[in-house]
């Protein structure tokens, strides 16, 4: 209809530009409004049309602006509706997994802390200790002793004389039962097994806290710079019913000053055990 309409219009604007150029549209002989001819009542009409059409062009063009608008409206509360619903969807669904997250975390770190003996009170957020210390057992340490764990006694006849110390560190140990592997770094830096098994190694032995026994063991070679001990066993705490397994390696410079007792380097300490490997 609005195409039309224009369509209209324009030819109407043709007519009223034509027909006064080319026929006469008032006839002066006679009085308004007589003196109008036909082709003047013409152009009258012609504008009549042209006025008709161009405000029914304006009252759709507000009709159809209306509508839009309306539609416009519609479609804008809709969205926002589906916004509102996918924003109240979305933030259920994060708070349903940060309360899910909460208790999970909540709920291992309960189980952890019950491990060591601990309760944690999820309402005052307070962590407690449900172990008696009093009843708790400590566990021994056995090791060579950590100042002094070998010494050179003496050297006779081509050979060494050490003595190495054992002992139980933090509470009393029993069932001990170690077995020692002494390695010497020759004076061309090699490591070989200088002594292996000797029967005097500690059998079901029972140390004190703190207590010390000393062992002998006689070495016959002095072409030896460094002595390595390879101590491995296992003992129990005073209850017997917790047991412990040693395999550790010590390093001992024969002659150093000052006195040199520890863990060797890493190296050093890869060799033997490549070496302990080898002999199994």
């Amino acid at each position: 209809m609005k195409i039309f309409l224009i369509i209209l219009i324009a030819l109407c604007q043709v007519a009223i530009t034509i027909i006064p150029s080319k026929y006469a549209i008032s006839d002066n002989r006679h009085n308004f409004p007589k003196n109008f001819t036909k082709w003047g009542w013409g152009l009258i009409a012609v504008c009549v049309v042209t006025m008709g059409a161009s405000i029914w062009i304006f009252i759709i063009g507000d009709h159809e602006q209306s509508d839009a608008q309306e539609t416009l409206k519609t479609e804008l509360r809709s969205r926002d509706s589906i916004h509102e619903k996918s924003i109240v969807k979305l933030s259920h669904n994060y708070t349903v997994k940060v309360d899910s997250s909460y208790k999970k975390s909540e709920e291992t770190f309960i189980a952890v802390t019950a491990k060591y003996g601990l309760h944690y009170d999820s309402v005052s957020k307070k962590l407690e200790n449900k172990i008696d210390t009093a009843k708790v057992e400590m566990q021994p340490d056995v090791a060579l002793n950590k100042s002094n764990g070998i010494e050179l006694d003496s050297t006779v006849n081509n050979s060494y004389y050490f003595r190495y110390n054992l002992a139980a560190y933090d509470a009393a140990a029993k069932n001990i039962n170690m077995a020692l592997i002494f390695f010497g770094m020759h004076k061309d830096g090699k490591i070989a097994i200088v002594k292996d098994k000797d029967p005097k190694y500690p059998r079901n032995l029972h140390l004190s806290k703190d207590q010390v026994l000393s062992y002998g063991v006689t070495i016959n070679s002095t072409d030896i710079k460094a002595l390595y001990i390879y101590l491995h066993g296992t003992y129990t705490n005073i209850g017997g019913n917790k047991l412990h397994r040693v395999d550790e390696i010590y390093s001992y410079e024969i002659g150093a000053k000052p006195f040199s007792f520890g863990a060797p380097n890493g190296a050093i300490s890869e060799n033997i055990r490549s070496l302990i490997n080898n002999k199994k």
